[in-house]
């Protein structure tokens, strides 16, 4: 039970960081034109290099989570379907079914993030890096609807096995967070116009 509960804390510690980062990343990006205004004025190169790699990461991170139990046949995985596989005989059959539904729902969330990480973020498709193919852009509500499957996967999990569930929702520390960080340019930006 040890190494199953080691590899369940893996894979929490990595989703807890993902959801910090969206989080972050929805402050940002996702809170109102005049947030992204704000952002675009102070510079607008830097924060849309960040935007990319925050997204990007959040993609990749979803990908690693949804993995398979092992890579190549051999590597073992820190992925949920891991845990699942490792959790299975200590899980009821009803249990068994809403979490295979669930993995199901997640590749459909994940249909276009997959093809992107295949084609463009994990490897450099030659189609794709000759401009023949354009590759499909998740939106933000497949990422959060992802996001939202896998908090019911853990949680599946966690309650028949651990007998606990979490909400896996990150509390950004007020004062340093993205919000924070709108707030000063907002105020530089009245400074400026104010000091003429």
């Amino acid at each position: 039970m040890t190494e199953r509960r080691e590899l369940l804390t893996a894979i929490e510690q990595e989703f807890i960081q993902l959801g910090y980062r969206w989080a972050m990343f929805c402050q940002l990006f996702d809170s109102g034109q005049d947030n992204v205004d704000l952002l675009n004025k102070s510079g607008s190169n830097v924060f849309q290099l960040f935007q990319k790699l925050l997204i990007d990461d959040l993609m990749m991170s979803l990908c690693r989570l949804s993995d398979p139990p092992k890579s190549m046949g051999r590597y073992e995985n820190a992925s949920l379907r891991n845990l699942a596989e490792k959790l299975a005989e200590q899980l009821p059959p009803e249990s068994k079914t809403k979490i295979n539904e669930k993995f199901t729902e997640l590749e459909q969330h994940l249909e276009k993030v997959t093809i992107l990480r295949n084609k463009a973020l994990s490897h450099t498709d030659l189609t794709h890096a000759l401009n023949i193919e354009l590759l499909p852009q998740p939106t933000y509500d497949e990422l959060e609807e992802a996001i939202d499957t896998v908090t019911s996967i853990l949680n599946e999990l966690t309650g028949k096995v651990f007998d606990y569930s979490g909400d896996y929702i990150p509390h950004l520390p007020y004062g340093h967070d993205g919000n924070k960080l709108l707030s000063v340019l907002a105020k530089a930006h009245e400074q400026k116009q104010s000091d003429g």
